[in-house]
């Protein structure tokens, strides 16, 4: 990863964070409620993995159709009730009424932490691959991406770090650690075909 982050200059600046800044991770989903601003840091996932620079989302134990789905589940106690407000990727406030369905333990790490959180962000199945195509077209770690909520709707706006159609197509923008792990394919002479690639992203899909 070092080796790989050296070779892309732009990712120079953050070479640190990527490689030595210590992360929390949450493993289940993180939905904006509020007004957001986010980094994407692993770009290539369907759902990106995000660090919430600022602004409040709630915890979920899976991805929902809509917010009002969402909030039907809350109120129904079928869902998990975890409101976080976060700032410069940290935790500053919260609010837990409910917290059966996600693993305890790991909650509970993300909110004492200290340190910056990722999520597997992903507001609602309706907007699911949107973000996730949003997140393909910036350069990971140096981005900052602005996510406003009116009622059911979603609007981006890439702030920064937003890359060219040649830097997307040609690869560049995959972040780091994935490319790592797509070294040991590349060195083995394997190669991905179109249907293997396409079967992984559906099964990364909730409900698959």
């Amino acid at each position: 990863m070092k080796t790989l982050v050296e070779d892309e200059q732009k990712l120079t600046s953050v070479k640190d964070k990527i490689i030595n800044k210590k992360y929390i991770q949450y493993i289940y989903y993180a939905v904006p409620i509020d007004n957001v601003e986010v980094t994407i840091v692993r770009n290539n996932w369907v759902p990106p993995r995000a660090i919430i620079l600022r602004g409040k989302v709630r915890f979920t134990f899976m991805p929902h159709t809509t917010f009002s789905e969402l909030e039907q589940k809350i109120n129904t106690q079928n869902e998990d009730d975890i409101i976080l407000e976060f700032e410069n990727g940290v935790v500053i406030n919260y609010e837990r009424k409910r917290n059966i369905f996600t693993d305890f333990r790991n909650t509970s790490e993300v909110l004492q932490s200290k340190e910056q959180v990722i999520v597997n962000l992903a507001p609602t199945l309706d907007t699911y691959l949107l973000t996730a195509v949003i997140a393909n077209n910036v350069y990971p770690w140096i981005n900052r991406v602005r996510i406003t909520r009116n009622g059911e709707n979603l609007e981006y706006e890439i702030i920064s770090g937003k890359a060219s159609k040649e830097e997307v197509i040609n690869g560049n923008t995959i972040d780091p650690q994935s490319k790592a792990e797509l070294f040991y394919d590349y060195k083995a002479n394997k190669k991905l075909d179109a249907e293997s690639i396409i079967n992984g992203i559906i099964y990364k899909l909730p409900g698959i």
